[in-house]
């Protein structure tokens, strides 16, 4: 199956920032370390999908090249070291959830190991989140209501156990068949299906 591509040109500047307590809780709790910078994966100069894929292939997060060849269509914004170096990747695509009756975007996130006591996980759902929402809002992408994601990692299960899930915002809705929190982020203005 073939989903389209990421939502977003990476060449395109990243949305204005906008002031709000939720935001300015988020960036005082979870600011981007110096030494990060997240990137758009198509950003003249930077990232190519090849260094996704040798990433993904270093750290084992995709045992399958056929899968790894399909899923680097999906990258949008990519976590990168000062020295250039790939830390952690994200991926969206677009896909109906039977649960919600909606067509959601549908996120992913892999950080690398000696990165995971960093922040970026948190950076980029919220670099995610924050496009995604302000396309949606200023009318340029609205074919999701807004985004969701499973998270896998059982430490984080137990420790983000809030069923509002803050600063991210993401509302907890169900477990999925392997225990995994399934969780959503709806964009202002989307609507419930009739």
């Amino acid at each position: 199956m073939s989903f389209p591509a990421p939502p977003f040109s990476l060449s395109l500047p990243l949305p204005p920032a906008r002031l709000s307590s939720l935001e300015e809780t988020r960036a005082h709790e979870y600011p981007l370390e110096d030494r990060y910078r997240i990137v758009a994966l198509d950003e003249p100069g930077e990232i190519s999908t090849e260094d996704v894929i040798r990433f993904w292939e270093r750290e084992g997060a995709m045992p399958e090249p056929d899968e790894a060849q399909r899923r680097v269509e999906e990258v949008g914004l990519v976590a990168v070291e000062r020295d250039g170096n790939v830390a952690g990747v994200s991926t969206l695509y677009l896909a109906r959830n039977a649960q919600l009756r909606m067509d959601l975007w549908h996120y992913w996130t892999f950080i690398g190991e000696a990165h995971r006591r960093s922040n970026l996980a948190a950076q980029l759902i919220f670099t995610n989140r924050d496009l995604l929402e302000e396309r949606f809002v200023t009318g340029v992408d609205t074919r999701a209501g807004g985004v969701l994601f499973e998270l896998e990692h059982e430490g984080m299960r137990a420790y983000f156990n809030k069923a509002l899930w803050l600063p991210a915002d993401f509302t907890f809705i169900t477990e999925n068949e392997f225990g995994d929190h399934v969780r959503v982020h709806y964009f202002p203005g989307a609507t419930v299906p009739e």
